[in-house]
């Protein structure tokens, strides 16, 4: 049966961004930021104790946090949480990893958290495409690593999460997630295989599942 999903002028007329690109280029997009060499992270000073860590950010900037947080909280040897407002906790201090996370780099709250930290000694490091945060890490000695760029925050949540765990690991706080990382990149790339636009309705789970929902206002329920 003849289905606009199946017609490939239908994605581009409704997605003048595409996310749809960005999405099923999340396996190479992950994998180029894995692949980053030392020399093209803008690195400071770095210590490598930390007695907790904050992960900062707003929006879909800290959902990396979340995943991370998620993923690697059994590994982690500190107390560690996601932190979404301007104002620190009280035991943001100088045994705190503080990671900023910013896509653009011109968040204000997370701007605003980042000099405080400073001013209470924390461990910085810095993750975003640029921007003042990126100026502001340079001006103080502090380490930025840098994403690509993408259509939007969220499509470069693949990105943020691996540069976020590379960071935790070269402070020494997490083991090298690289084969993790590997398989879940593989694991992502059979997965966009079967259900990219290319794959016709009748073999692609996703489009059959788009079909299904038309008409319809879809309540998602998610939890741990």
């Amino acid at each position: 049966m003849p289905t606009v999903l199946d017609n490939q002028k239908t994605f581009s007329l409704h997605d003048s961004k595409n996310m749809l690109g960005a999405v099923e280029g999340f396996p190479e997009f992950m994998n180029s930021q894995l692949l980053v060499p030392p020399s093209t992270t803008r690195r400071g000073r770095e210590r490598s104790l930390s007695g907790n860590i904050v992960f900062m950010g707003m929006g879909g900037s800290a959902s990396a946090g979340d995943l991370v947080l998620d993923w690697l909280s059994n590994k982690i040897p500190v107390p560690a949480i996601v932190h979404r407002d301007a104002t620190l906790p009280r035991f943001v201090g100088s045994t705190t990893l503080f990671v900023a996370l910013s896509y653009s780099g011109e968040t204000s709250e997370t701007l605003a958290a980042f000099r405080e930290a400073r001013k209470r000694g924390a461990n910085l490091v810095a993750i975003g495409t640029g921007g003042k945060l990126q100026k502001l890490c340079e001006k103080l000695e502090v380490s930025f690593v840098e994403i690509q760029p993408a259509p939007a925050p969220r499509a470069a949540l693949g990105q943020m999460v691996v540069a976020t765990a590379v960071a935790l690991h070269s402070r020494g706080i997490i083991q090298d997630p690289k084969n993790e990382i590997e398989l879940t990149i593989q694991e992502l790339g059979r997965v966009r295989n079967r259900i990219q636009r290319q794959v016709p309705l009748s073999q692609n789970q996703a489009k059959r599942l788009a079909e299904s929902l038309k008409g319809h206002f879809p309540v998602i329920f998610a939890f741990r």
